[in-house]
């Protein structure tokens, strides 16, 4: 009986919830302890998705669209003869419409349609490496009537890098009971209880927009990324 009150007293000092828990067969359960475990990994961000666009004018809307389509469709077939694949292309935007004249408004005069201006863009998904590829690709061939509209970078498997850290939270909330157990003289046994309490995945960079200013492959430095999981655990204290 005193060493139980012993250890009550430990767990209060330290913080630490113990609760009346039962007993496993062939040992003697004193209660319960629930800690909370954090675990994180480190990667090198492997994935970026590029956004890029054409655009064209002229004085007739279907000599605009025509424009930036021809535009469209060789980059697009530049990236593709790169080796990367249909499905890594996704088209975001199309878009024509009248370009105004507000010259003569200051004299009286009214404004008056010019032109008219043709826009479609692309995300293009895919790694690092093959990234710096479709911005000098894209650039070359569609010259000036391409813009870039800047690079996000992503890890492709975030999932995986996620069940990783939860491993890791675990094992570090058994470490934690272990510590605290052996405070109050005892062993942990089972955990009789989990609960994710958190798990933060950072959203993907993002490099600043740019415009067709690029000469050769440029050099891109994605960083790494950080995924952190926690986790609450219960486990049985044993004497």
């Amino acid at each position: 009986m005193k060493k139980s009150l012993i250890g009550f007293a430990v767990a209060a000092l330290i913080g630490v919830a113990v609760v009346a828990a039962p007993a496993e067969a062939g040992s003697a359960s004193v209660g319960s302890i629930t800690v909370t475990g954090a675990g994180s990994m480190t990667l090198k961000r492997d994935q970026a998705t590029t956004n890029l666009s054409v655009t064209a004018a002229a004085t007739k809307a279907a000599d605009a669209m025509a424009q930036a389509t021809s535009s469209y469709n060789a980059v697009r077939k530049a990236i593709l003869d790169l080796g990367i694949k249909a499905d890594a292309l996704t088209t975001t935007g199309i878009s024509l419409y009248p370009e105004w004249d507000y010259s003569q408004t200051n004299n009286g005069g009214k404004a008056f349609i010019s032109g008219y201006r043709a826009y479609l863009s692309v995300q293009v998904t895919t790694t690092v490496p093959n990234s710096a590829k479709v911005l000098d690709v894209a650039m070359s061939t569609g010259g000036d009537a391409v813009s870039i509209g800047g690079i996000s970078f992503d890890v492709s498997d975030p999932e995986a890098v996620s069940d990783a850290s939860r491993v890791r939270a675990v094992t570090n909330a058994r470490a934690k009971a272990k510590d605290y157990a052996e405070a109050l003289g005892q062993h942990v046994g089972r955990a009789v209880k989990i609960v994710e309490t958190g798990a933060v995945m950072p959203s993907p960079i993002y490099a600043p927009t740019a415009k067709n200013e690029m000469a050769g492959v440029v050099d891109l430095d994605p960083g790494t990324q950080k995924v952190t999981s926690s986790v609450s655990i219960t486990f049985e204290l044993l004497d």
